[in-house]
């Protein structure tokens, strides 16, 4: 069940504690055995300077996906939404001074690995339900929207900001879900969350733009002539 959240550090407290949770098991019960593992030439597991990594996240998917129950989804949720939902610390230095948080002490109590491997777990549970072979019918794409819904409906813009780098991850997960809470954001353009975020982009080399996980996650649903009409509304939105 490890395989599946896909990344993880080591030696970050709170990614071992959110692993166990969602395994059910402590980190000492299992973790020899993956060291084990990833020794294999032929292993899925890769284990880089205390950062672990599933190599092929597909294919482990497919295989292993059957593993996943509906208690294993409900722990998901809960482990998913926890992770995810943290404020970005660095948000309370000043835009010029972001680029050292880590000096100030300002810094995600979860990685980034563990924030990108849920991300993308969302995004395989979201495109690739069937792999869930042993869920009830629908209840992988229950949680995905329930997951989506919960993190950016009605969404401050430091809650948008914070989690910017997974936006791209998160459509991909549940596409109407993230299109719903992007036009929510909109539908009164004055008072946008947006606009405190377009005022946080810093300049020179060090400045740093929250808008471009949103105009990613926006690039890629697109390309789905599903979406392109909503997606097109949107960017004129953003754009006024």
């Amino acid at each position: 069940k490890a395989y599946l959240i896909g990344l993880w550090n080591e030696e970050n407290k709170a990614d071992i504690q959110a692993i166990e949770e969602f395994v059910g098991k402590s980190y000492k019960e299992w973790i020899e055995k993956f060291r084990a593992d990833a020794l294999r030439p032929d292993s899925p597991l890769a284990l880089i300077e205390g950062k672990w990594k599933v190599v092929s996240r597909d294919e482990t998917w497919n295989i292993l996906g059957r593993m996943f129950s509906n208690d294993d989804l409900a722990r998901f949720k809960s482990i998913a939404i926890s992770v995810l939902e943290e404020r970005d610390p660095a948000l309370d230095l000043l835009k010029e001074e972001r680029c050292a948080a880590s000096f100030y002490g300002k810094q995600l109590n979860y990685s980034q690995n563990i924030r990108k491997g849920i991300s993308q777990t969302l995004a395989l549970m979201g495109s690739r339900p069937q792999a869930l072979s042993n869920c009830s019918c629908n209840e992988a794409l229950n949680a995905v929207n329930f997951i989506v819904r919960t993190l950016l409906d009605g969404a401050d813009w430091e809650r948008w900001a914070s989690i910017d780098y997974y936006l791209p991850l998160l459509a991909e997960a549940a596409p109407s879900e993230f299109l719903d809470a992007v036009e929510l954001s909109l539908v009164d353009i004055s008072n946008s969350p947006f606009h405190e975020i377009f005022e946080q982009e810093g300049s020179g080399v060090e400045g740093r733009n929250y808008m471009c996980g949103l105009l990613w996650a926006l690039e890629k649903l697109a390309w789905s002539p599903d979406h392109l009409s909503r997606v097109a509304v949107i960017l004129a939105d953003l754009a006024s």
